[in-house]
């Protein structure tokens, strides 16, 4: 892949992945690997079509898409004319999605049927930095300039659904005892109709942010009621290299999940090997 322009500096980060926890049927539902860069000024909707013929053999399917925030006017381009959309190319299987608009770009694998098998972080990313090589390629190729980036994004959804270690929201405090420990003894606990919980931790040596929210939901089709996690890392700037600043993230992220949730969900639902 050639080198991204960098705007931050050099932190010590892992440049490789030193997490132990795997799981033979992770609650994966999606992870999202991706870039914040200086718009490309240059680039119009023509361009899009000339950028999917590098990704149409797997993803044969295009939509357009709402602009993802945060937006400013630089990233709008010019106000009298029409904004560009989001562009999602959508793979063959439906599981991958590459989406692409003016100051960002996304790659995200989901499990869109219950026998989907979540492929690994190592695969995520390695086809993130693939796809995005591609994206590059594609800049110089139409003389559109260099990627300047200002951040990166790594984001895990999971789920876990009523009848995994919980039947009602009750039970919280067995899916979550390091959470709600303070409030075991509550009578209100049985009460709980909802909830809807945000946190914001600090990645190490000052990277970036990894923010956490935990939601109750139903899941359509189906109806069924799940507990959502969002666990999104972002990051303070731009590092080198830029696999380091993921595989930080990452590492960091499966610790706190690890700790998050009850070690019974984890072993008995999710088989934690280690």
């Amino acid at each position: 892949m050639r080198a991204i322009k960098q705007t931050g500096s050099k932190h010590p980060m892992q440049t490789r992945t030193q997490s132990a926890i795997i799981y033979e049927n992770p609650p994966i539902d999606e992870i999202v690997c991706g870039i914040r860069f200086n718009p490309i000024k240059q680039l119009q909707s023509g361009h899009f079509g000339i950028l999917w013929q590098k990704f149409r053999d797997n993803f044969p399917i295009t939509e357009d898409q709402n602009l993802l925030g945060p937006v400013s006017e630089e990233d709008l381009g010019s106000p009298d004319k029409p904004v560009l959309p989001r562009v999602w190319f959508i793979h063959q299987n439906e599981n991958e999605l590459i989406q692409v608009q003016r100051n960002r770009f996304l790659h995200n694998w989901r499990k869109r049927r219950p026998e989907d098998e979540y492929p690994g972080y190592e695969k995520v990313v390695e086809n993130f930095e693939k796809y995005l090589s591609h994206f590059e390629e594609f800049l110089l190729e139409e003389n559109l300039g260099n990627l300047v980036a200002r951040e990166y994004e790594l984001t895990y959804i999971d789920i876990i659904p009523k009848g995994h270690g919980w039947e009602n929201l009750g039970d919280l405090v067995k899916v979550f005892p390091n959470l709600l420990s303070l409030t075991k003894q509550s009578v209100l606990l049985n009460g709980v109709q909802g909830i809807n919980w945000q946190t914001i931790f600090g990645l190490p040596n000052n990277l970036g942010q990894l923010r956490v929210s935990i939601r109750t939901a139903q899941r359509i089709p189906g109806n069924q009621q799940i507990i959502y996690i969002e666990s999104k890392a972002v990051s303070s700037g731009s590092y080198k290299p830029i696999r380091g600043w993921f595989n930080t993230a990452h590492n960091t992220m499966g610790k706190f999940f690890s700790n998050l949730v009850s070690k019974e969900i984890q072993e008995k639902f999710w088989r934690r090997k280690s």
